[in-house]
């Protein structure tokens, strides 16, 4: 499940220290970007990886029926049937140095999977350079160029800790939709902001034309309504939520994402609006089914809980006529 849950704030614990210790180098290391496995054989059938096969360099075939999203898991599809193919990459660095932007020496743990295409495609370079910075979007903002928000909260952290403090990113990915025509790809992202009481899961997604090379975003092919807002709402509490009551029915209080905001501040939260708009990041994929879906990454915390995570919902065709946008987008999908 793409979410974590912890205690109320103020006993959230942990040190950002290894349970398990190891020998860290000190001073700066290079990054250890290798292949690990190449994508499936044109040979027609709808294989992906998963995390277990990118370790072995396998990909297996992915079963009937396990390509819908709506549950807040990467589910990969290929189409072999393409004129292209991919390579999978892990990337790491695993090391102890000084962080001029953060003045303090941290441990450094990054470990980065993501694929790169292969072929013949015009803009191949083009194309694979957006998605492997998407899939570094956390080493980016927290280490080579460190953003203001990363100052500010790793800054927040030092403050309060004087042992060992961590950046983290561990991603993992999905090719979730393919044709000769575009690309849709998930990355979740376990990432620490200087220690596990700052450790977030987070969705980001790539939509490529790979004809042009152009990147589509959520606002230029849709504008959340309410409608949206409501379903998303509806199928976190459906499947995040557990019934304690034991009625047979999971009602807001259930859910602690939907228990933290309540719901009317949780869809306005979702939409952009209000004091929470800046606990939510949404994006959007396409599944193996051809369906737009709507993710979003949320941080949110207060006296009932912390709940840190991603979630998503699959748009119905009356949803995406509703909400979507003119872009050459839509011609890509069937």
């Amino acid at each position: 499940m793409g979410s974590i849950e912890a205690q109320p704030e103020g006993d959230q614990g942990g040190s950002g220290q290894n349970d398990q210790q190891q020998d860290v180098p000190k001073g700066e290391s290079e990054w250890d970007d290798r292949v690990i496995g190449d994508g499936p054989e044109a040979d027609g059938a709808l294989k992906a990886p998963d995390k277990n096969s990118q370790e072995q360099g396998q990909a297996p075939a992915a079963q009937p029926g396990d390509v819908s999203a709506d549950d807040g898991e990467l589910h990969p599809h290929w189409d072999s049937q393409v004129s292209y193919g991919y390579q999978e990459r892990e990337a790491d660095k695993y090391e102890k140095k000084h962080i001029d932007a953060y003045d303090r020496t941290m441990l450094v743990n990054f470990d980065i999977k993501y694929p790169q295409l292969t072929g013949n495609l015009e803009h191949l370079d083009q194309i694979n350079q957006t998605i492997r910075d998407t899939a570094f979007k956390t080493v980016t903002d927290s280490y080579d160029k460190p953003t203001d928000q990363w100052k500010q909260i790793v800054g927040s952290v030092l403050e309060e800790q004087d042992g060992d403090v961590e950046l983290m990113s561990k991603v993992t990915y999905a090719i979730t939709y393919n044709t000769d025509d575009f690309i849709s790809i998930s990355f979740s992202d376990d990432f620490e902001m200087g220690s596990s009481a700052g450790e977030y899961m987070q969705l980001r997604t790539v939509n490529i034309n790979l004809k042009t090379g152009e990147v589509y975003q959520l606002d230029d092919v849709l504008t959340l309504n309410e409608d949206i807002a409501k379903s998303f709402t509806d199928n976190l509490v459906k499947f995040d939520g557990s019934d304690e009551n034991g009625d047979g029915q999971i009602s807001d209080d259930e859910s602690l994402a939907i228990k933290i905001l309540g719901r009317d501040e949780f869809q306005k939260g979702f939409l952009g609006q209000g004091d929470n708009a800046n606990r939510f990041a949404n994006c959007f994929f396409v599944d193996g089914n051809g369906k737009v879906n709507v993710g979003s990454s949320m941080w949110l915390g207060g006296d009932a809980g912390v709940w840190r995570g991603w979630w998503d919902v699959t748009l119905t065709d009356e949803q995406l006529a509703a909400a979507k946008k003119d872009s050459s987008f839509w011609g890509l999908i069937g």
